[in-house]
C-alpha cells in the first residue's frame, strides 16, 4: 500500500513538467493543449488531495479535479489583481504549489515508513 502512495506525487510532478515543457518549448496545437489542460485539471489536486487519505475512488477523483480548478482560479485571480496576469506565471505558480504538495506527500510516506520500520524501545 505504501508503494502506491508514491504514484500520485510522481504523476503530479510529471504533469507539471510536461506542461512547463510544452510552454517553454513553444509547442503548438495538440502537443501544447493536452499536457497544459491535463496539468490544470489534475496537477495541483493530485499533489494535495492524497494528503486527505480518502479511500473512495469517486471522492478522490472529484476532490482532485475540484481542488485543481479552485487553485487555478485562486492563482489566476491573485495574479490578475496584482497586475501580473500572464499564463506563464500562472503555470509557474501552480507548478510550485504542485511541487510543494508532492514533496509533502513524499515526506509523509517516508515518515510513516520510519514509524513502521523502527520498533519502539
Amino acid at each position: 500500500m505504501i508503494r502506491l502512495r508514491f504514484v500520485w506525487p510522481v504523476l503530479a510532478v510529471a504533469l507539471a513538467g510536461f506542461a512547463l515543457l510544452a510552454v517553454f518549448a513553444n509547442l503548438q496545437g495538440v502537443f501544447r493543449v493536452v499536457p497544459f489542460f491535463a496539468f490544470l485539471f489534475f496537477g495541483p489536486g493530485l499533489a494535495l488531495v492524497p494528503l486527505l487519505e480518502r479511500d473512495d475512488a469517486a471522492t478522490f477523483a472529484a476532490l482532485t479535479m475540484g481542488v485543481s480548478l479552485a487553485l487555478d482560479t485562486i492563482a489566476a485571480t491573485a495574479l490578475l489583481y496584482a497586475g501580473r496576469f500572464q499564463p506563464l506565471q500562472i503555470v509557474l505558480v501552480l507548478a510550485i504549489l504542485t511541487l510543494i504538495g508532492s514533496a509533502t506527500q513524499v515526506y509523509d510516506v517516508i515518515r510513516r515508513l520510519r514509524i513502521v520500520i523502527v520498533p519502539a524501545p
